[in-house]
């Protein structure tokens, strides 16, 4: 039983190790380091916008697992495993839309001053979005008849829907330049 645990193991090594190579072969003819990575939380412990970091990271537990196998610690060996086949397959994922986008990812996108830039223009929104809520309310307010004031009130409540969605856009502006000064 123990043989076929460390054929097993080894074919698993083996085969890990092809789609690593082929992923950097990957990473290779797609250079490009400074879109941002978009990822669950948790899959990787690195936070950063160069592929190339969780290229590493990738590296490094692959190392852990091939030390797992030499200490035929079974359960470490699967949960690392799919941990990595996870980390490798959301990588694959990312570099086949780059390739396939490119516009997206060149860089540009990112420039500080296209962040701010947007993050201003949200801004405008959300300040034109308060300005038509109080119109509207002001307007509800005035109204004397029950059609005009449901509508209103609908009307109402879209703008707010769209003023949360618009303040959640503005926090994530923010917290992409949050990283981009760290």
């Amino acid at each position: 039983m123990k043989y076929k645990s460390s054929t097993s193991s080894a074919h698993l090594l083996q085969r890990l190790s092809q789609l690593i190579e082929q992923l950097a072969h990957e990473i290779e003819e797609h250079p490009n380091k400074s879109g941002q990575c978009f990822f669950s939380p948790g899959l990787f412990t690195c936070l950063t916008h160069n592929i190339n970091d969780y290229l590493s990271e990738i590296y490094a537990n692959y190392h852990a697992i091939r030390q797992r196998v030499t200490l035929n610690q079974q359960k470490h060996i699967s949960f690392l495993s799919e941990r990595l086949i996870n980390q490798i397959a959301a990588l694959t994922r990312e570099i086949a839309t780059r390739s396939l986008n490119p516009i997206t990812y060149t860089g540009h996108q990112n420039n500080e001053e296209d962040i701010y830039q947007k993050l201003a223009r949200h801004q405008d929104y959300q300040r034109r979005l308060h300005a038509m809520i109080r119109d509207k309310q002001l307007q509800l307010s005035k109204q004397l008849y029950s059609e005009d004031k449901i509508r209103l009130q609908r009307e109402i409540a879209t703008y707010d829907n769209r003023l949360a969605r618009c303040q959640y856009a503005i926090k994530q502006i923010e917290r992409q330049i949050e990283c981009y000064e760290n």
